[in-house]
């Protein structure tokens, strides 16, 4: 199995129970992971420790990709009363959405994907190249935000807040 696209709806209401949307992005801008965990949709097979995972925040505001990581395991499991078939994740890097990937950019280097209206979480890329162009858009796209956790500190100080040096 691929790479696995998570869906967001942006609200951070909606970002998985326990989780912490400001802190995630602080961490991961330090350099530190963060675990989480988010639903894999109807997805029950071909989960794999180290699958990329990326979380697509759809919806009219700022839609695009918002964080990278990888399953932490191939376990499944029930969150919450409403969210049974959940994954663990370990987040690599989570961007503000002002910071996303914009679903733009990805419709022009990936234009057999559907990155609008995306139903459901836990969705694999349609091929392998797939896999490597994304990696690569990320790859780019995240490079130069935040050369240092300094930089973003100096970028986002509302959500600096709190960081130790």
């Amino acid at each position: 199995m691929g790479t696995l696209i998570m869906i967001w709806d942006g609200d951070p209401a909606n970002y998985y129970i326990g989780g912490d949307y400001a802190a995630d992005i602080r961490a991961t801008a330090a350099g530190y992971p963060v675990n989480g965990w988010w639903s894999a949709g109807t997805r029950k097979a071909d989960l794999h420790p180290g699958t990329p995972v990326y979380l697509l925040r759809q919806g009219n505001t700022l839609p695009g990709i918002v964080a990278h990581g990888e399953l932490a395991d191939g376990e499944t499991f029930a969150a919450h009363e409403r969210r049974r078939n959940c994954v663990r994740i370990r987040w690599r890097r989570v961007v503000d959405a002002d910071d996303r990937l914009p679903t733009e950019e990805l419709e022009l280097a990936m234009p057999d994907e559907q990155w609008r209206g995306r139903g459901a979480s836990g969705q694999g890329l349609r091929g392998r190249a797939g896999d490597a162009t994304l990696d690569d858009l990320w790859r780019r796209h995240v490079g130069h935000l935040y050369a240092s956790r300094f930089d973003y500190e100096e970028m986002h100080p509302a959500l600096s807040k709190g960081m130790t040096r």
